[in-house]
Formats: structure tokens, C-alpha cells, sequence
């Protein structure tokens, strides 16, 4: 209840007092821009998330898939219907929900901090609207999470996210490097864009890729 609130609190600090379902709503219509929505919602087909290319099923098929922070599970089912169940996906989510009841291949209770993964398990991991996301997460907890998932990621394999403040999650990375991290930004966006002045507006709208280093050893090394 009180991360619900905490929730509600966010939206309502960016986008006005409503509820945080109908601001998150009239967010996506407000912002999306032609020819795709901008952010997910609950009902939107998983392709709505992230650019065309990082959802492509045919560079998925085979690969082993994290979703972190899957609430009701819809990017996960969509992503197995749109590959015809090539992946190895599962979604993960700290709150308890029914697809973790009843479908406990592709969906598992556990803290983004703690995932009980084996090291270098995934090929690709999805971070939407998640800890990333939200200002009220402290950066001791952004960055837990981060060194987890690069822990079960595999060398050259990518973190992809939305939306989120990049200049943040930026800083993040360069804080961790004293702790040995070979995370690195290798892809950056944004949907939402000012129409006069090209600029981004906040980070509603943003997506961000990040790559583990292929050869698992300190990044400087491949400088050499």
C-alpha cells in the first residue's frame, strides 16, 4: 500500500492531481507522437514499449529474456505470443499477482535486488516502469539493482529501459565503475520530443540500452 502511494504521490507531482491509472493514460495520449503510443500501458501490445528493433522476434528467438518489475504480466505474455514461445522469458515483480500463482515458469516473486539468477543468465533484460522510473527510489537502490542485473547478465548482453532519467542512470554507471561494473550506454532515445525545439521534454518518453562488456573484464582493458 505504501509503494502504491508513493506511486500515486509521483505522478501526481508530474503530471497534476488525478489518479495514477488515469494520469498514466492521458500521459501516453498526450505525449505519443503519430505513428506509436509513447508509453506502455496495461492493455498495450509489448512493441509499444521500447523501438521497433529491440522488440524484433526474430533477433529474440532463442534468447533468454528478463523482465523486471512485470506487474500484471502483460509484456511478457505479449512478447511470447509475438515470438510463438521461442524465448526463455520470465518476468519478475516483488508484489505478488496471479501469473505468479499460476504460471511460475514465466513469472517469479523476488526483489530486483535479489533475483536468485545464476551468473551471466540473460541474454537481454527489460526494465519498464520500474525502479528507474520513479524519483522517490533512492540512488543506494538504483544502484543495487543495477549491479544485480549486470551480475545475471551475459557478457555483450543489453539492459534496456523505460522511461528514465538518462543523465541519472548515466551518473549511476560512473559512480559503480570504482566497483568493478562494465555496464556502459550503447543505445539512447527518447519519443517524446518538443516539436519547435527538438529538445526532449523531461524524461517521460526516454529509453536507454545498456551493454555488458562481451569479454567480462574491466572495459579499459580492451583500450590497450
Amino acid at each position: 500500500m505504501q509503494r502504491q502511494q508513493e506511486k500515486r504521490d509521483y505522478f501526481e507531482r508530474r503530471y497534476g492531481t488525478r489518479t495514477a491509472e488515469g494520469l498514466y493514460e492521458t500521459t501516453v495520449m498526450q505525449w505519443a507522437g503519430g505513428e506509436r503510443g509513447l508509453l506502455w500501458l496495461r492493455q498495450a501490445p509489448a512493441h509499444e514499449s521500447y523501438p521497433a528493433d529491440w522488440l524484433d522476434p526474430d533477433k529474440l528467438v532463442g534468447k533468454s529474456v528478463l523482465d523486471v518489475g512485470t506487474g500484471d504480466g502483460v509484456f511478457v505474455t505479449d512478447l511470447l505470443k509475438e515470438t510463438h514461445g521461442t524465448i526463455d522469458i520470465v518476468g519478475i515483480d516483488r508484489e505478488q499477482n496471479k501469473h505468479i500463482q499460476r504460471d511460475p515458469i514465466h513469472f517469479k516473486l523476488c526483489d530486483a535486488q535479489k533475483t536468485g539468477f545464476k551468473d551471466n543468465t540473460f541474454d537481454t533484460i527489460y526494465v519498464t516502469w520500474s525502479v528507474f522510473t520513479y524519483d522517490f527510489e533512492s540512488d543506494l537502490l538504483k544502484k543495487a539493482v543495477l549491479l544485480e542485473l549486470e551480475r545475471v547478465l551475459k557478457p555483450g548482453g543489453t539492459i534496456r529501459m523505460t522511461p528514465v532519467n538518462k543523465a541519472e542512470i548515466k551518473q549511476l554507471l560512473n559512480d559503480l565503475k570504482t566497483e568493478g561494473s562494465q555496464l556502459a550506454v550503447s543505445q539512447e532515445g527518447a519519443y517524446a520530443v518538443d516539436p519547435q525545439t527538438g529538445a526532449e521534454k523531461e524524461y517521460a518518453g526516454t529509453y536507454l540500452e545498456l551493454k555488458k562488456n562481451p569479454f567480462n573484464r574491466p572495459s579499459w582493458l580492451e583500450r590497450t
